[in-house]
């Protein structure tokens, strides 16, 4: 990762932490994190967590600033959906609510004079609520659950070298050079990257869900 910080934020209640020593884990305060389970409680009665990782280039900013503000930016301005019902329509707006958060993210950094224009990141975000897992990806971290030890992947990379991102980038007015958008990016899809960004990046996630319907043996 060199200079820069690959951000893991882990919010929880009543699910254990989990623990990834290859990145760097920095927490929330106490009262942040009791905030923000309390408002997780208040969306379902059920135990629930939220995790999050943002992998940052062209230096530090984008990351940390992603990181601090990550419960206003994914929660509290998203008109997140209240129910403790899982059902279609309420897949449908906490999907809604996640890609929202998102692309609040991404404006928010072209507006914060304290966030270089050329910083950015990659963000990937796991919401457990009660059975339900939605992971929402942009960018080129990675998400797979294991089940009955079979590996289940739970977001795809967002690279130029991918056929559908190329035409993505294009039809926008990029261009990949030597496998980088725009000869700069080795992602087509990020929070930040403001100074080269413009409407040929994206911030827009994609969104995968999965429903366990016996937390005793792990089923489906």
């Amino acid at each position: 990762m060199g200079a820069e910080a690959e951000v893991m934020v882990q919010l929880q209640h009543t699910i254990p932490v989990l623990d990834v020593p290859s990145v760097v884990l920095i927490w929330m305060s106490n009262p942040q994190r009791q905030q923000f389970c309390n408002s997780l409680l208040a969306f379902a009665q059920k135990p629930s967590a939220f995790y999050g990782v943002f992998d940052g280039h062209g230096g530090l900013e984008a990351a940390a600033y992603v990181r601090k503000n990550v419960l206003r930016l994914f929660f509290r301005d998203t008109n997140f959906p209240e129910t403790s019902e899982v059902d279609d329509a309420f897949l449908e707006g906490v999907e809604s609510s996640l890609r929202k958060g998102f692309l609040l993210a991404d404006l928010a950094l072209a507006d914060d004079c304290n966030v270089s224009s050329s910083s950015g990141t990659t963000a990937l975000t796991a919401l457990v609520l009660g059975r339900l897992l939605m992971v929402a990806n942009a960018g080129d971290c990675r998400a797979v659950l294991c089940r009955n030890g079979d590996a289940i992947d739970m977001s795809q990379d967002h690279r130029p070298s991918y056929p559908s991102e190329k035409r993505r980038v294009e039809d926008l007015g990029g261009f990949i050079d030597d496998g980088y958008m725009n000869g700069i990016l080795s992602v087509t899809r990020a929070l930040g990257d403001w100074d080269m960004k413009l409407s040929r990046g994206s911030a827009s996630p994609d969104c995968r869900a999965r429903i366990s319907t016996d937390c005793s043996d792990g089923g489906e």
